[in-house]
């Protein structure tokens, strides 16, 4: 039986062997907010939990709280931002799996010698990691170098959310419209190295980071397909954004983006529309692991990846044996490509494939697993 739930949360007095903590840093596929929706009913166990968003409140007064509370805490659940609350006595679970088709950590040529660093604050602080599957342990070793006992395969929780949730109504209520023609997301990996506070691999200034790309002559193929061309680009990347294409981003009816204020406003993460999704698009973003699991095409857009290469690197190389679609470099390609896959999709072998390769588990039961995972650990501790 789980006690208490939503909002800053139940600031009703605990003990340190009861509670969880559960820390939601953002609304992009994440872990810990599967975690507070999906709680099986049949835990036999007692727990006290405490949910924290971190967009509700940054000051200094919170920052204490949140201290206080997680170190009061038997267990906490989190991503590796939130590792500073962690606390001598209690349990870290790290969710939010680093990405690992492009290098991190140990292996980030961008990084140089705080990669070692980083990898080495992660290896004192975090207890335990979630993974996809074995292979995917070995992955998340290279990068972190922990005892194999800390890799704990589960699955995510996050991908619970492309099994339950009603995405064509989620995206209605998301976006103030029904979905009445096919739908794309484009969901590239992040540009802003906010650590190094540079731009990684070559920007090209337009949405799809494409040379030469004409946004009018895509949005015209857009309305001439019904097609519906989803995104999601953090601030600081929109603002880089040529002039034109920003104002498109606002004004278009058929090019919509997903805001992580909104996704937070209204308490719905993005894997809750993902599901709405017929296609996806990306270049470098491991969304693609997930996405496997709705057995759906994909295209990848690559188009700075010399650049990417050298800047960054990648932990799965050949880049082209490990992406299951077209790879395409120019805007005519892609506009090929994306009516060739809705039409004839000719890759599902290749997702099998990599399916079979990256995940034990293909349900909905990966936050049943994590919790019975963080159960056995509250009753061993």
């Amino acid at each position: 039986m789980i006690r208490g739930t939503a909002g800053f949360l139940n600031m009703s007095p605990f003990s340190k062997d009861d509670t969880v903590v559960l820390f939601i840093s953002n609304l992009l596929g994440s872990d810990t907010f599967a975690l507070s929706r999906f709680i099986p009913e049949d835990i036999d166990l007692t727990i006290t939990l405490k949910v924290f968003f971190s967009n509700e409140d940054a000051s200094f007064r919170r920052k204490l709280a949140l201290r206080r509370e997680a170190g009061s805490s038997k267990v906490v659940v989190g991503c590796s931002e939130d590792m500073k609350f962690k606390r001598f006595g209690n349990i870290y679970v790290a969710v939010g799996s680093t990405p690992t088709l492009q290098s991190n950590f140990l292996l980030d040529k961008s990084l140089g010698n705080s990669g070692g660093r980083n990898s080495k604050g992660a290896k004192k602080r975090a207890d335990y990691y979630l993974s996809y599957s074995p292979f995917y342990t070995v992955i998340l070793n290279a990068i972190l170098g922990l005892n194999v006992k800390r890799y704990i395969v589960t699955g995510m929780p996050r991908n619970d959310f492309l099994f339950l949730s009603n995405a064509e109504r989620n995206f209605a209520s998301y976006f103030n419209k029904e979905p009445d023609g096919r739908v794309i997301f484009y969901l590239p990996a992040p540009r802003v190295n906010k650590v190094l506070k540079r731009t990684m691999g070559k920007f090209y200034g337009n949405i799809i980071n494409i040379p030469d790309f004409d946004i009018d002559a895509f949005v015209k193929f857009l309305e001439r397909n019904d097609l519906y061309f989803v995104v999601k680009f953090d601030l600081s990347e929109i603002a880089m954004l040529d002039p034109a294409q920003k104002a498109v981003l606002e004004e278009n009816e058929r090019i919509l983006m997903i805001d992580d204020e909104r996704l937070f406003e209204i308490r719905m993460d993005l894997y809750e529309l993902l599901p709405s999704a017929n296609l996806l698009i990306t270049d470098y973003s491991t969304v693609y692991f997930d996405y496997l699991l709705l057995d759906r095409p994909m295209i990848f857009v690559p188009a700075d990846i010399r650049y990417y290469r050298q800047e960054k690197g990648f932990i799965l190389e050949p880049y082209e044996k490990w992406v299951p679609g077209p790879i395409i470099t120019t805007q005519k390609e892609l506009q090929k490509e994306i009516l060739n896959m809705l039409r004839r999709d000719g890759y599902r072998r290749e997702r099998q494939r990599l399916r079979e390769i990256l995940h034990t588990y293909t349900d909905a039961s990966s936050s049943r697993r994590v919790w019975r995972f963080i159960a056995e650990v509250m009753r061993r501790s």
